[in-house]
């Protein structure tokens, strides 16, 4: 299995050292994961699409995609 590393501010590294109970890094994959998921059906749709589709429509798009999935691993993680 690779690995990476993640930036995240001193706030967040604060609040994740306050809970060593919880696999983080199972977390981070998750939503990677789903992410990933959200990206890969969007990009389905679109190919299946008969619309004609700008640029600026698959950025709106990528970004629904994007605040889908922060709200998820929000919620999954209880930030406000």
């Amino acid at each position: 299995m690779a690995s990476d590393s993640v930036d995240i501010s001193d706030e967040m590294r604060k609040k994740i050292a306050e809970h060593p109970e919880i696999n983080w890094n199972q977390i981070i994959s998750n939503f990677i994961q789903e992410y990933i998921h959200d990206l890969e059906k969007m990009e389905a749709e679109l190919l299946t699409c008969k619309s004609e589709l700008i640029e600026t429509d698959i950025a709106e798009l990528a970004e629904e995609v994007e605040k889908s999935a922060w709200q998820r691993l929000q919620k999954k993680l209880s930030i406000p």
